[in-house]
């Protein structure tokens, strides 16, 4: 989650200005949840409606969101 957060932030800082702490604890548990199920796929198509993304950042956010940690949830 921590990558995604940082590309976030490195395409669009403003995201994170002027919301309250609760707001973006609750953006981020939302973000958690996410991730952890099979709708993180989900993610990248909401991000490009609130943030114009370039085929570069566009490609990078496909590349942390399909990372091993989030296919082998159940695997140990």
């Amino acid at each position: 989650m921590l990558a995604l957060v940082q590309e976030i932030y490195i395409i669009d800082p403003r995201i994170f200005f002027g919301v309250k702490t609760d707001l973006i604890r609750t953006y981020l548990g939302f973000l958690d949840l996410l991730l952890q199920t099979e709708k993180s796929a989900e993610i990248l198509p909401i991000l490009e409606k609130a943030i114009p993304l370039s085929d570069k950042e566009r490609s990078r956010i496909k590349q942390i969101l399909i990372l091993p940690d989030n296919l082998d949830k159940g695997a140990i």
